[in-house]
């Protein structure tokens, strides 16, 4: 018999749990997370992904249960199941023309610290003074748009997608655009959400694709009330 093991579970992002096996790690994913489900009595078609440490605390796609030891982190993680045939890319970019000027009015009344470091970004970004980013550093980035702008600081000239240091998608059009490419390239290699971005990737998917938007998050719920308000 296994020893006990205990792990620490996320789901869905927001939930975090303490999750014991009495009798140690199960042999095969899937009998690792139907006892998951049976201890969390949650029920659904779920993607189960690991913390690797040896990548900067990333979580990936989980298909071996051998990589699993005592206390590592577990993220479970509702696959989407709707077949709907709007143009999610029509979709996103409909809600953020929507959504805009009730967001920008929203930033500029914000007060305090938070609101002044807003102010001055959106005074930068009325005046098209934005730094100009650079390649220099792609290598250093796991996730990130890049945004390059020309000398005379308007459209910008190229905007392209880096997935660990490397242009997955060059000369996406706009910001807007590669956000939603973005969130695509996300659910098709099964990654999971930045931890330091992980509301804004849940606005983007909630509010913007409508993709699973009954369950959020207390942060994103309350964002969502204001701009219907």
């Amino acid at each position: 018999m296994s020893a006990p093991t205990q792990l620490r579970v996320i789901i869905e992002e927001t939930q975090v749990h303490k999750l014991t096996l009495p009798d140690g790690i199960r042999s095969t994913v899937d009998k690792f997370l139907a006892a998951a489900q049976n201890n969390f009595q949650i029920q659904g078609s779920f993607t189960v992904m690991y913390m690797d440490k040896d990548f900067d605390d990333q979580f990936f796609a989980l298909t071996s249960t051998d990589v699993i030891k005592n206390k590592d982190t577990i993220k479970i993680k509702e696959e989407f199941r709707r077949i709907t045939t709007v143009s999610l890319e029509q979709s996103f970019m409909y809600k953020l023309d929507h959504y805009t000027t009730k967001l920008i009015a929203m930033m500029m009344a914000k007060g305090g610290v938070i609101g002044t470091k807003l102010r001055l970004f959106m005074d930068r970004l009325s005046r098209n003074c934005m730094q100009e980013d650079t390649r220099s550093d792609a290598a250093e980035h796991i996730l990130k748009i890049l945004v390059v702008h020309g000398a005379d600081r308007e459209d910008p000239v190229d905007v392209s997608i880096l997935l660990e240091g490397r242009e997955m998608f060059p000369g996406c059009g706009s910001t807007a655009k590669a956000c939603t490419l973005l969130m695509g390239l996300i659910y098709a290699l099964n990654l999971a959400y930045p931890p330091t971005l992980r509301y804004t990737f849940e606005v983007f998917q909630k509010l913007f694709l409508d993709l699973d938007g009954v369950k959020m998050s207390p942060k994103v719920q309350s964002l969502k009330l204001k701009l219907l308000s």
